[in-house]
């Protein structure tokens, strides 16, 4: 679609009316279809755990911010994605006790328990938790798909601004 301007002032006068037209609501529509690229190429890559919480609580969310997309674990009541970090850099090998929340060696808050216990086996007052090899689902995805995702972005953005032009 050729632009033809003569002048500068029109120039200007069509570069502010477009530029008060591609507003949150024209980028939001040019990152939603490349959210869903990568939304899916998670979903393939996600490790699946014997609840499947983590996978269920993968989400698309509009960001707190003027413009964007939030796209990875939510948290819900019915599907707690909380662990995701944990998931994508692995964990430390550290000991449970029982009674006792602590945080960079220091004890925050006792909890009165006495024993650890997963409703079926009994562990004792405490437990030494190897720690878990990390799983970067989500930094894969983003390796694997962030080129397609950036031309997805820049075409959109440019059929909206093209067909803004036409319009100022």
């Amino acid at each position: 679609m050729p632009v033809t301007v003569n002048g500068i002032r029109e120039l200007q006068t069509k570069l502010i009316a477009v530029r008060k037209r591609v507003d949150q609501r024209y980028l939001t529509q040019a990152l939603r279809p490349a959210a869903q690229l990568l939304l899916n190429e998670e979903r393939s890559r996600v490790p699946r755990g014997a609840t499947g919480n983590l996978y269920r609580s993968l989400r698309i969310a509009n960001a707190k911010q003027r413009v964007g997309l939030v796209i990875g674990p939510g948290h819900s009541r019915t599907h707690p994605g909380y662990a995701a970090h944990l998931v994508e850099s692995g964990t430390k090998a550290h000991f449970i006790f029982a009674g006792r929340i602590v945080r960079k060696g220091r004890v925050i808050r006792s909890t009165g328990k006495r024993v650890l216990s997963n409703g079926s086996m009994i562990f004792g007052r405490w437990l030494h938790h190897p720690g878990s090899r990390a799983n970067p689902f989500i930094k894969a995805s983003i390796d694997a798909v962030g080129g397609r995702m950036l031309q997805m972005i820049k075409d959109q953005v440019a059929m909206d601004i093209m067909v803004d032009w036409g319009r100022a």
